[in-house]
């Protein structure tokens, strides 16, 4: 198991405790008090002072140039006092801590000015893996000031060749919010560690006050004509795994939502490039602190399977990330290779600026080198191509250069027999992480340990130069496809490694994309509440384009890729849509339940290839979930006020406040219209009682002038009452009812609908929450019923698993779930419309074949209970056997060859 330096930006999400660090070590998850003490410290030892220097303390000022042309340059300082300790420590990592490093720094921009106690102090100073170190020895004169000089040499150009070196996975605010940052602070770092250029991801300073141009013009703000800082994110990123981005002119419309394949297509479109971070790094674990937890395993990266068969759909894998040399990780990169796919290596730090220190995830620990081109500017086409083309170096110290008769990596060479020459120069003078120059257990200097050339995940030939500085040469002939990558690891095997992405040998250019794994889908289309067969339209669409459109009586087959979507329509009936990452159980089952080791297993792919190569799907016509549904056509506008409790569930033993409900009249709507809703709540005997509970409903939409990383749907409208002034409807129910009026400034933005979320807080906590979601379009009047029961599906961090045309779903976690089951609510509402009888458990319930492929099929609301020990399964009711027919297979792939063959 990986190391892990804490949750990825799911510690957003607020819950009680949350101020508290997780720290995974292998085999077990724990928690770990935050050291909120270094906020004093940090803020003690200002590192700028404003005053003369007191008594028994000096004043030192440190510059440092570089040794060739002079000038002052941004630098890391290692600054130790006299009293023997680190003023001002932004990294904290001390010999006795798990990774065994002693590493400490400052940031400055080239001139710093530092308080320090009077007598001995020592400086090291160091400006990334490309310069060389410098270091002296002076004494701080009490009440005085004394200046250092220090002079760091350019030891390997990587910019004069053409690379550029960056980290795309840097969190400004990351949501621990234990110390002041901005857009300074986080240049200052990246700059001092060596970086070219850094994409700033979310939360960022700013957010609900500037616009997309306001962050990039504060990402000016702060760029030299060396670096770059430019607006990125930290986007798709669901409990399916986590991506950064590189080359997206707009991150905020770029939707967390799986299926990941539509957020890359979003990234695509706008030029940019996506790739998984901490793929394997399976965290947090099931439980913690003794507790379960609702998100067992978030960060990992388990839609990579999936999307691998997409050509794949991402644009490269983090592969040192959390753990360098965690073979997981490096064996999973060799399988995807070993596929066939195209992808290109890349690090990833994921600093957190907004904690006390950075720890190991110190800007320029994790670095990704890409080629550019001498003298090319750093901007955001440049560095997306270069990804894309597979023209990537990731390293966490050494510096790698990989070339095949002078070919870079993403290259393509003919497997013509003849020899071609290998070409590997590593370099490394320190250890880019403690700044040492000699190795602490041995007392050698700190260099190139071992070198290997890999071809298809094997080393064929390694070195041991044990030399900061080494050029390795060697010969290969192929007469078949290939690849060949480069490994590098310093004097400290385990921190310092780099990666040089594959060089080809194919009888063509290697494209970065393949045509997507081709699927066989067996399909039933019936009668939701008989069970009869139903003719229907057929129609399977990918990314936007029709690729076959047919009728079907019954049954039908349809070969068609992965990532295709087929939907259903009849008369009578709405449309029903499916896709097969979140409506076909078992490839979602097969996803949730892998582990960080699974994902280095070859047989992983060859289980989920067989899993897909055949996929039966069910199509109810006229369908209703029980927790979500539309329950009928309007003419007009309703008024809620009417509405009459015929029957409910009673009291539990120990509940909380429920919300039960929501009622509202529109299906879907855009900007200017209104919402008439009714949200009824229920007293679940709560203990603490009900007399200080706040009852509300919120309305939110995507305004593109707020754009923000949490929470980008922005508030537009809320109803709100006391328990006690709400309407009283008997047996513990209360509801409220109003309007909400969506504004003009809302947009589709990354998730094309609004939200609508009923809450109910009290104790100062939220007690019951249901969300929905409503899509936005040209305005649609329906009735539709939103309704909590004990299996609800939970949704971190936004809809994710909603279900249901308005993907009902909770947020509140363990302490909101719901005691009793509310779709066993009875109400009827007296309306201009006429009169409505609306009972959920009633309305829902279809056939049994039907109730198979609702629960079954759809199946969220079951799987992550399951998974983090949260409620019961839901019960359903056995299927007849299924009869199926042999139909004619309807082609909608425009190819005949399967993705083997490719």
């Amino acid at each position: 198991m990986p190391y892990s330096s804490g949750p990825d930006s799911g510690s957003r999400v607020i819950h009680e405790g949350n101020l508290r660090e997780f720290y995974m070590k292998p085999c077990e998850s724990i928690f770990c008090p935050r050291p909120t003490r270094w906020i004093a410290i940090l803020t003690s030892l200002a590192l700028h002072a404003a005053g003369p220097a007191s008594a028994g303390t000096g004043r030192l000022i440190v510059q440092v140039r570089d040794a060739g042309t002079g000038r002052i340059i941004p630098a890391r300082l290692v600054l130790r006092s006299g009293n023997g300790q680190y003023p001002g420590d932004r990294i904290g990592l001390g010999g006795e801590n798990r990774a065994g490093i002693e590493a400490h720094g400052v940031f400055i921009g080239g001139e710093g000015s530092f308080d320090l106690p009077a007598g001995r102090t020592s400086i090291i100073a160091a400006h990334g893996a490309t310069y060389d170190t410098d270091s002296t020895e002076l004494d701080v004169p009490s009440g005085g000031t004394i200046t250092a000089e220090l002079k760091l040499r350019r030891g390997l150009d990587m910019r004069a060749l053409g690379w550029v070196g960056g980290d795309a996975h840097v969190h400004m605010i990351h949501g621990e919010n234990q110390r002041p940052t901005g857009y300074e602070d986080v240049a200052t770092a990246c700059r001092a560690g060596g970086l070219d250029w850094a994409y700033v991801n979310q939360e960022y300073t700013g957010a609900g006050r500037l616009d997309l141009a306001g962050y990039e013009a504060e990402c000016r703000k702060v760029s030299t004509e060396g670096f770059r800082l430019l607006v990125g994110g930290e986007r798709p990123k669901s409990l399916l795994g986590h991506h950064a981005l590189i080359g997206v002119a707009d991150p905020f419309v770029v939707p967390d939502d799986p299926p990941y394949y539509r957020a890359a297509r979003a990234v695509h479109d706008q030029g940019g490039v996506l790739f998984n971070v901490h793929p394997v790094r399976y965290y947090p674990e099931k439980k913690a602190a003794g507790e379960w937890l609702d998100f067992p395993g978030n960060n990992l990266a388990r839609e990579l399977v999936f999307d691998a068969f997409l050509g794949p759909s991402f644009d490269g894998i983090s592969v040192l990330s959390d753990d360098p040399a965690y073979d997981v990780a490096h064996r999973l990169w060799f399988n995807l290779l070993n596929r066939g796919l195209f992808v290109p290596a890349l690090a990833d730090s994921d600093a957190c600026f907004d904690r006390p220190v950075l720890s190991r995830k110190a800007p320029g620990f994790w670095t990704t080198y890409l080629h550019i081109g001498p003298g090319a500017p750093v901007d955001h086409a440049a560095l997306a191509t270069a990804v894309r083309e597979g023209r990537t170096m990731a390293t966490t110290g050494p510096l790698l250069l990989f070339r095949i008769d002078g070919m870079i990596s993403g290259s393509t060479l003919p497997p013509d027999g003849r020899a071609h020459d290998v070409e590997i120069r590593a370099y490394q003078t320190h250890h880019n992480w403690s700044l040492a120059t000699k190795d602490a257990a041995r007392g050698t200097p700190v260099g190139i340990a071992r070198v290997e050339l890999i071809r298809n995940g094997a080393v064929v030939k390694s070195w041991e130069p044990n030399s900061p500085d080494a050029t390795l040469r060697w010969s290969v002939d192929e007469t078949e496809p290939c690849w060949y990558a480069a490994r590098a690891y310093g004097t400290d095997s385990r921190w310092q490694i780099a990666l040089a992405s594959p060089i080809y040998f194919a009888g063509r250019p290697v494209t970065p994309k393949r045509e997507p794994l081709i699927t066989t889908v067996r399909s039933r289309v019936y009668d939701f509440r008989t069970g009869a067969e139903r003719e229907g339209d057929v129609e399977v669409r990918r990314d936007g384009a029709v690729l076959a459109r047919f009728k079907a009586r019954g049954q039908f087959r349809v070969r068609m890729p992965l990532d295709a979507e087929i939907t259903v329509t009849a008369a009578g009936c709405p449309a029903m849509r499916k896709e097969l990452l979140l409506d076909y159980a078992p490839v979602h089952r097969f996803l949730w339940y892998l582990r960080g080791e699974d994902l280095g297993r070859p047989e992983t792919l060859d289980r989920f290839e067989s899993l897909v190569h055949q996929v039966d799907l069910e199509f109810p016509l006229g369908y209703r979930m029980p927790g979500g549904y539309i329950a009928a056509e309007l003419r007009g506008d309703l008024n809620f006020r009417r509405v009459q409790l015929l029957d409910a569930p009673p009291q539990s033993e120990a509940g909380g406040i429920a919300v039960a409900a929501i009622l509202l009249d529109k299906e879907q709507v855009g900007p200017g219209d209104r919402i008439n809703l009714a949200a009824i709540f229920h007293d679940e005997r709560d203990p603490a009682g009900t007399q200080s509970v706040r009852l509300l409903v919120e309305g939110r939409a995507y305004d593109p002038a707020r754009p923000s990383g949490f929470s980008p749907l922005k508030t537009f409208g809320r109803i709100e009452r006391e328990w006690a002034t709400a309407v009283d409807l008997g047996g513990g129910y209360r509801m409220i009812t109003g309007p909400l009026v969506v504004p003009d400034w809302a947009r589709p933005g990354p998730v094309g609908e609004i939200e609508v979320d009923g809450r109910a807080i009290g104790g100062g906590r939220e007690r019951g929450h249901i969300g929905l979601r409503i899509p936005m379009g040209p305005m649609r009047r329906g009735l539709a019923v939103a309704s909590a029961w004990p299996t609800m599906p939970l949704s971190w961090p936004d809809h994710n698993y909603g279900v249901g045309p308005l993907r009902v779903c909770g947020k509140a976690g363990r302490l909101g779930q719901p005691r009793s089951d509310y779709r066993r609510l009875h109400l009827r509402l007296e309306t201009d419309d006429g009169r409505f009888d609306l009972r959920p458990d009633r309305d829902g319930t279809g056939c049994p074949d039907a109730d198979d492929a609702v629960f079954i099929e759809r199946f969220a609301d079951q799987v992550l209970d399951e998974e983090s020990h949260l409620a019961r399964r839901e019960p359903i009711r056995p299927q007849p056997p299924i009869v199926w027919r042999e139909t004619p297979i309807v082609d909608a792939t425009g190819r005949r060859t399967n993705w083997r063959a490719d």
